[in-house]
């Protein structure tokens, strides 16, 4: 987090996206894990999911499940 508080980061991003669309839908998720696994769960058929994370293998494990899940789903 380079210093900032995950306040002072999630503050700056709600800034940029006000500046571009006020508008714009957004929801804000605290957790890192519950983050990702919710943005797999929005993500549609071609949509691509960017993960920025602080604990790479927390990362990797909720990914993986759910790209178990997906294949033993056929999906």
């Amino acid at each position: 987090m380079r210093g900032r508080t995950e306040e002072e980061i999630i503050d700056l991003l709600v800034k940029g996206i006000h500046e571009v669309n006020s508008s714009f839908p957004y929801e804000i998720i605290s957790k890192e894990t519950e983050a990702i696994a919710h943005s797999i769960a929005m993500a549609k058929k071609g949509d691509f999911v960017v993960a920025l994370s602080d604990v790479v293998t927390n990362a990797i494990e909720v990914v993986q499940y759910h790209l178990d899940q997906e294949i033993k789903n056929n999906l």
